[in-house]
């Protein structure tokens, strides 16, 4: 079992990598020339979409990524 979960970390941490750069949302303040995660930037400027999937936040990687790590978790067992 330990070399499951060992393998199912790893995994999920790998899986958390890619999507993140790839499928994340990413989107930028105009206002202050910087990127950013959400919506509405600190400065309390509306940000624009700029790539990655509409949706797909930090929160969506990580519960993606933590499924990713328990599948594999749960078939090497």
């Amino acid at each position: 079992p330990v070399l499951a979960i060992f393998a199912g970390g790893i995994a999920g941490s790998l899986f958390d990598s890619v999507l993140g750069s790839t499928a994340q949302e990413r989107r930028w303040c105009q206002n202050c020339d910087a990127p950013t995660e959400r919506r509405i930037h600190s400065c309390g400027t509306s940000t624009v979409f700029r790539g990655g999937i509409q949706g797909c936040d930090n929160d969506v990687v990580n519960l993606m990524s933590t499924i990713a790590g328990a599948v594999i978790t749960w078939r090497i067992a």
